[in-house]
């Protein structure tokens, strides 16, 4: 279920194709479906392996898979049979753009689970699940909706070989230090389709004449891009077969056709003699007739000799009375009038059916026409898919590249070691979000020259602890995308998975509460994190009791240290925490200045944080006065009652020393009991069961 569910948040899809049977047989992995998503069930005979083979090798026209890494009875043949079968019902023809299939490779790239995508605001936002807000909101700066998809997807799946990243950088630092290139290419590629979409509605007939214009259009644009950018389609044939569909679809079809085939006005004049002929006999029916009538007057000598058109008779010729005698035999009488006769002949008769049959005659050649203009558009397609690819991925390096520019990213060293190396980092999403220069960037450093590899992270809530946490994060992901950063140095470790665990919500439809839903994501951290991983957690263990939620956060903090060891950023309330003194782990915090009020810097600094600054950050949030007053005063009974030095005044940190011994020191525990009691007020049965207590501690 969770690699289901891992999967399909990367993928994002909008109909999913199940198998009947999981309801009942594997009620995790239908669980683990897309909420918004719409499922369409199928039953158990439809999954059939050999059906798959005999569809998938039908499509593709082959005998054998192996091309495609595929053999004969790989489990993947099912579920493919379904999703061609059901493209093919849908459209009502078959997918003929599908022309290859691929694995996507899980080593390839750096794992992403479902719940690291929702808290790090990739795609969609916690507030109200909208793209506001997103790192994909930031980062998308195509202009094109293939560019888009395509940042997306790098979004979703980081790259994780250091050649591929260094050549995906490579090309973005081109684009970036070539400005005039830049804005060449973003102008051009403004001109460009969706030639993406276009290919799909071709593949399955579904193309209209604006669409095989918009594909020529892009096809002559397309080629001027990858001119600018000093690159060709591997094919050799690939340019001349779609410079030739551009100029069959531009001497065919006008500039602006209408969208449906029955308007007509779709081919252009002089493409096609028989259209043409249709056409004028058609729109210059008048010329025809009155070429016509001049001959029937020259050959009868009636001058005044007319043709009109009645609803009921159609077509005739008009004379006066008096002249209808001089009319030859061929001249058949149709009604007569008080003072004029109406008669026709064979060729009138034969002209106005051919007027009348023109026009629809000639809406269906040009259908003919354009149906046979659109056949040779397929035909094309593996040339048009391997464009759309090239206007696409360029479209997302310029994306990359005017990003930089636009906010002042460097390029970040990807090294092997498993470092994170970040000067003057800043969140790419809150940075663009705030006025310029308002941003406090933070300097990190994990794992460099034998440097720890964790750090504990205390301090206020509002002092922008959650920031730093997932600007980390957030860089790591953007470095393997190829990406420049929001730093003004960065070198960052190769990593194989990012995890972030940042706040908690319930999920009450399946029966899981805030804290159930923190402990399924701790232990899928616990449990698939390696020393190569990125991992970001905060406030692990505050969905319980305090003891609980403490022992829980230390137990955490030794496993990560002693079996993990990845590079690991978190933030805690348990100041306890900050007294350990454990090989690889070094104390942080947000820094505070107290005087005249409580300033949040939002820097972060060596050493632990004193205290939470809780009731602070209630009366910076307009909690009334008397609230806070007395919160204050509990504050310090609280403090006094347990030994503590109140904390009001001193510094905003302070580095680890204290002895370190066990953290739920039996001595210490009795002595804060003795300190918060009052004797007086104690009855025997009590004060006998405090003993008790106190002896199985110690």
């Amino acid at each position: 279920p969770d690699a289901v569910a891992r999967h399909l948040s990367r993928i994002a899809p909008r109909e999913v194709l199940v198998q009947e049977s999981l309801r009942h047989d594997r009620p995790g992995c239908f669980e683990a479906l897309p909420e918004h998503a719409v499922v369409n069930t199928f039953p158990e005979w439809a999954f059939d392996r050999a059906l798959g083979l005999e569809r998938v090798t039908g499509h593709f026209g082959t005998t054998t898979l192996a091309a495609f890494e595929v053999s004969d009875d790989d489990p993947v043949l099912a579920p493919l049979a379904v999703l061609f079968a059901y493209l093919s019902d849908n459209a009502r023809h078959a997918p003929v753009h599908v022309d290859s299939i691929r694995r996507a490779d899980a080593e390839d790239f750096v794992i992403l689970d479902d719940a690291t995508g929702r808290n790090l605001e990739l795609h969609r936002n916690i507030r109200d699940n909208g793209t506001a807000y997103t790192l994909f909101s930031i980062m998308n700066r195509s202009c094109t909706a293939m560019g888009a998809r395509t940042i997306r997807r790098w979004i979703s799946w980081p790259l994780r070989d250091a050649e591929a990243i260094r050549t995906r950088q490579n090309r973005v630092t081109r684009l970036y230090r070539d400005q005039t290139a830049l804005y060449e290419v973003r102008s051009l590629l403004k001109r460009c389709f969706d030639l993406e979409r276009l290919i799909g509605r071709l593949g399955v007939e579904k193309a209209h004449p604006k669409d095989l214009v918009a594909i020529a259009s892009t096809v002559e644009v397309g080629a001027a891009v990858l001119s600018s950018q000093r690159d060709v389609l591997h094919d050799p044939d690939a340019q001349s077969r779609l410079d030739e569909i551009r100029r069959l679809i531009e001497s065919a079809l006008v500039e602006e056709p209408p969208t449906l085939l029955t308007d007509g006005g779709i081919i252009r004049d002089g493409y096609d003699e028989r259209l043409d002929a249709l056409r004028e006999l058609s729109t210059e029916s008048s010329t025809v007739l009155e070429a016509y009538l001049r001959e029937q007057r020259e050959s009868t000598g009636i001058s005044s000799l007319k043709v009109r058109h009645n609803r009921v008779l159609g077509y005739v010729f008009e004379v006066p009375a008096t002249q209808a005698e001089k009319l030859p035999a061929s001249f058949v009488r149709r009604q007569s009038l008080a003072n004029v006769e109406r008669f026709s002949t064979e060729r009138l008769a034969e002209l106005e059916t051919a007027i009348v049959n023109a026009a629809e005659e000639s809406v269906e050649r040009e259908r003919e026409l354009f149906i046979a203009v659109r056949q040779r558009c397929v035909e094309a397609i593996p040339y048009l898919s391997l464009l759309a690819h090239y206007l696409a991925d360029i479209d997302a390096l310029q994306s990359l590249s005017w990003l930089a520019t636009e906010f002042g990213y460097v390029q970040p060293e990807i090294v092997e070691e498993p470092v994170i190396e970040i000067e003057a980092g800043r969140h790419p999403v809150v940075e663009a979000n705030l006025p310029a220069g308002e941003f406090v960037a933070n300097d990190l450093s994990l794992g460099l020259d034998q440097s720890p590899r964790f750090a504990l992270v205390t301090g206020p809530n509002m002092a922008g602890k959650s920031t730093v946490l997932r600007q980390t994060a957030l860089i790591v992901l953007m470095a393997h995308m190829g990406s420049f950063v929001p730093a003004s140095e960065a070198r960052i470790g190769l990593t194989d998975r990012i995890f972030c665990r940042v706040g908690a919500s319930d999920n009450i439809a399946r029966g899981e509460s805030t804290f159930l839903v923190e402990m399924v994501e701790t232990a899928n951290i616990l449990r698939n994190a390696t020393a190569t991983s990125v991992v970001i957690m905060d406030e692990v263990g505050r969905g319980t009791g305090t003891r609980d939620g403490l022992a829980i956060a230390r137990a955490t903090i030794e496993y990560l240290l002693a079996n993990v060891e990845a590079r690991c950023l978190f933030a805690t309330h348990y100041h306890e925490l900050t007294a350990l003194d454990a090989e690889g782990m070094v104390n942080l915090s947000m820094a505070v200045d107290h005087a005249p009020d409580i300033v949040f810097l939002k820097r972060l600094v060596p050493g632990a944080s004193d205290r939470s600054y809780g009731v602070d950050v209630a009366r910076l949030a307009g909690v009334p006065p008397a609230v806070v007053e007395r919160a204050q005063h509990l504050l310090e009974e609280i403090e006094r009652a347990a030994g503590l030095p109140p904390a009001r005044g001193e510094s905003d940190h302070r580095e680890p020393g204290l002895p370190q011994g066990e953290l739920f020191s039996p001595p210490d525990i009795v002595t804060a009991e003795i300190r918060a009691i009052s004797p007086d007020s104690l009855s025997p049965r009590e004060a006998l069961d405090l003993l008790y207590r106190w002896k199985e501690l110690l």
